[in-house]
């Protein structure tokens, strides 16, 4: 079993994030868990806009802060879901 780690989104995975998007523009559903993925068309605004969402200070007023984070195998990192797709 691969071993997998759990890192937040930087400029270093946007490839990987961009086509993690691209892989679901399709779907009828939401991209659960990808907070603003689906409408945000750039990426590094998408960034920002997720770390905005990790302290008291900078949340949006109502909501409750909270980190995202991207699940990558150790061994490349590249996303846990890449490898099911590509085998």
């Amino acid at each position: 079993m691969d071993e997998l780690k759990l890192v937040k989104p930087t400029e270093e995975f946007l490839p990987q994030i961009r086509a993690f998007r691209e892989a679901f523009k399709d779907c009828l559903d939401w991209l659960h868990g990808a907070h603003g993925l689906r409408e945000i068309e750039d990426l590094t605004q998408w960034l920002r806009f997720s770390a905005s969402f990790e302290s008291e200070q900078t949340v949006p007023e109502g909501l409750s802060p909270y980190s995202q984070f991207l699940c990558l195998r150790v061994v490349d990192k590249k996303n846990c879901w890449y490898d099911r797709r590509s085998a």
